[in-house]
């Protein structure tokens, strides 16, 4: 199926020259969403398009055309049980990621590399994320309460000397010491079962909602989860997206003004990327001609195939 229309046309978009190989990226992200969508109505799991992409939906009717990223968003609750039924993914798809704070799936039949920081070890596919909503402070006792106990679990769990440091200096926990030294130590598989627990059961002691990781780095906004209570759906390329009911509000809270394009972030530059060459092909070439950097000249694969 074609998700996007004209995709072997360049075409300009909104101002900017959207090139047939950005349409090619943009519909293997949505090939990776029909199967996730297909996954969240087989379980009743709601989801909405996420940052980025949900302005892409409300204000160009699809991608932003200097971008290339596509995210979507679940509640805590809903994002748990998300990553129990993950082995329903399928080839060309495969699960490159399934943390605590986010799930990556790629598509393997793709190559998407980071050329400023480039690990072969940590190369994949076009890839899509989803995150999770968690408790928020929202001004309350309880819920200052239900996220700062969340922060320092995750935060211990991550590198426990941040926590002594904290208790050298006279801090005190809202958790148990001894709680948060076991998470510490405790198996990679086990730290996110428990994080994954704590994080469901404080999940109700907030009438808001924020990406957890961004909020401990202070970038993160608290959304109103009853900027949820309604799903609708917005055109997006030839689609429909899942989207809050007050999709603008959220935009708000996240960018300002978010009807004002903004072209000084352009995400395609610098990046190594192909709709159509597998990741693992890519990875062979530069291998034989031992490393990336004997493998390029000015940004391009030389020798592709021999």
């Amino acid at each position: 199926m074609t998700y996007i229309e004209d995709l072997y046309r360049d075409e300009i978009r909104d101002g900017w020259i959207v090139k047939s190989d950005a349409k090619k990226v943009w519909s293997r992200y949505l090939e990776i969403w029909q199967a996730v969508d297909a996954i969240c109505h087989r379980h009743s799991i709601r989801y909405w398009a996420g940052d980025l992409t949900l302005l892409g939906a409300l204000r160009h009717g699809g991608f932003i055309p200097w971008r290339e990223e596509f995210s979507l968003q679940m509640f805590r609750p809903d994002y748990n049980r998300f990553v129990t039924v993950l082995d329903e993914i399928n080839a060309p798809l495969a699960v490159n990621h399934a943390g605590f704070t986010s799930t990556k799936i790629a598509h393997t039949q793709t190559t998407l590399i980071d050329l400023a920081n480039f690990d072969a070890d940590k190369v994949s596919g076009l890839t899509i994320e989803i995150c999770a909503l968690d408790v928020a402070n929202d001004g309350s006792r309880e819920s200052f309460l239900a996220f700062n106990a969340l922060n320092e679990l995750y935060a211990a769990s991550v590198d426990f000397s941040a926590i002594e440091r904290h208790l050298r200096g006279g801090g005190k926990t809202i958790n148990d010491v001894d709680v948060l030294e076991t998470i510490s130590v405790a198996s990679e598989s086990d730290k996110i079962h428990t994080l994954k627990l704590y994080a469901d059961a404080l999940f109700g002691q907030s009438s808001q909602a924020v990406k957890l990781d961004e909020a401990i780095n202070g970038v993160g906004k608290p959304l109103c989860k009853d900027w949820f209570r309604t799903t609708i759906n917005l055109p997006f390329e030839t689609i429909e997206l899942p989207a809050p009911v007050d999709s603008e509000e959220i935009l708000t809270t996240l960018y300002g003004d978010w009807k004002t394009f903004a072209w000084d972030d352009v995400k395609f530059a610098g990046d190594l990327y192909s709709a159509e060459i597998p990741y693992e092909d890519i990875l062979q070439i530069i291998a034989r001609h031992g490393g990336l950097k004997k493998t390029l000249r000015d940004g391009y694969l030389i020798q592709l195939y021999e």
